[in-house]
């Protein structure tokens, strides 16, 4: 195997291969394996993190040059970043739509009032039981709104595909407390869950349920105003 006196730096990587990695884009990019020129940089610097160390570790000269050994590697790494990427499409898009809204459900009823109050505590309970970072960050999240990514990722020193996927998981994990605090009807649990903790398309979430697409979409958009309001009334971290 290879050493790491053989493999460069990541600086130096930056300078040598960065047309190597562009080129694997291509390469995807012309089997329909696309990722936006807008997302390269974010790509590539995520491989840096989670693949460099490794792959130092593992080279060996004897098997072909790096220029091919870190083609592959990237290729392979950035069409797997594409699948998840579709998977969460669905979930992301949820967030974004929740991060969004305002509370437009006004002042209503004593009983509406009562009812929205209740939902609040439970949301507030449900978040008190997860950990720090995740909590901190759907808050930041819904109090800045559905274009804070960047910012978010640039405080935390993460990229944004790895952003992502901490806002997915952070928010799987709220909906599962709320799931087992009894917060929502047995059939919205069920929604809730094949939506945002399984990531199912309407049609999977469909077949899986039996229930009709129409359902599930109603259900599903009803759950999103309701937290949506919810998080307006819950203040940011300082």
């Amino acid at each position: 195997m290879g050493t790491f006196s053989s493999f460069p730096d990541m600086a130096t990587a930056e300078r040598r291969y960065r047309r190597v990695f562009l080129r694997a884009l291509g390469w995807l990019a012309r089997r329909g394996v696309v990722v936006q020129p807008a997302d390269a940089d974010d790509l590539i610097q995520g491989f840096y993190a989670d693949c460099w160390s490794r792959l130092a570790e593992r080279y060996d000269p004897e098997e072909g040059p790096l220029e091919g050994y870190l083609f592959t590697a990237f290729r392979r790494y950035a069409q797997q970043h594409v699948y998840r990427s579709r998977r969460w499409e669905h979930r992301l898009r949820d967030l974004a739509a929740m991060a969004g809204w305002g509370d437009g459900r006004g002042d209503g009823s004593p009983l509406e009032r009562l009812v929205r109050d209740e939902e609040a505590r439970q949301l507030r309970a449900a978040l008190t039981e997860l950990a720090d970072f995740p909590r901190e960050l759907l808050l930041e999240f819904f109090a800045a709104g559905p274009r804070s990514q960047r910012k978010l990722a640039a405080r935390y020193r993460k990229t944004r595909y790895r952003l992502q996927e901490c806002l997915i998981n952070a928010f799987g994990q709220l909906v599962t407390r709320l799931a087992q605090r009894g917060a929502w009807s047995p059939a919205d649990r069920e929604v809730a869950r094949l939506f945002w903790c399984e990531g199912c398309t309407p049609e999977e979430a469909a077949a899986r349920s039996g229930r009709p697409v129409a359902e599930l979409l109603e259900r599903r958009d009803r759950l999103k105003k309701a937290l949506a309001a919810e998080f307006r009334h819950i203040p940011p971290p300082k």
